[in-house]
């Protein structure tokens, strides 16, 4: 194992690892006196580094989408296996079911309705008393 010796060995092990881990970056075959094999190793890690990357976050937000659409832990706890399994899958629908609205006739997405309801008549009783109260300092 060599010295991070050059700013792109540096940038590719940082890319390459996001956790922050120890990254082992050897010379390529070719630099230590041997035949070139190929870089897929080096692809391999960037590829590791993404895919854990998504990983984590199909996670956190499979599992803050689970809880703040049904409002429950067991559907956290789903959401989020099932971000960190198939990221690719999972988070298209998360974001598709609008990422942390609540499921439509679950009793937080009815509390969410009522409250909307209860502002817009307070809205319009408040236009109501400054149109009388407008109407009234004409007289």
């Amino acid at each position: 194992m060599t010295d991070l010796a050059t700013p792109a060995r540096s940038v590719l092990a940082t890319w390459a690892d996001p956790l922050g881990s120890a990254v082992a970056v050897v010379d390529p075959p070719a630099a230590q006196g041997q035949p070139a094999a190929s870089a897929v190793s080096t692809t391999d890690q960037v590829f590791d580094g993404i895919w854990r990357t998504l990983q984590i976050t199909g996670a956190a937000l499979g599992a803050w989408h689970g809880y703040r659409r049904n409002g429950s832990v067991g559907w956290a706890v789903a959401w989020g296996l099932a971000g960190a399994a198939v990221p690719p899958i999972t988070l298209p629908i998360a974001f598709a079911q609008g990422l942390g609205r609540p499921a439509p006739g679950t009793p937080r997405q009815l509390a969410a309705e009522r409250r909307e309801r209860l502002a817009r008549r307070e809205r319009r009783r408040a236009a109501t008393r400054q149109h009388e109260d407008d109407e009234g300092d004409e007289d």
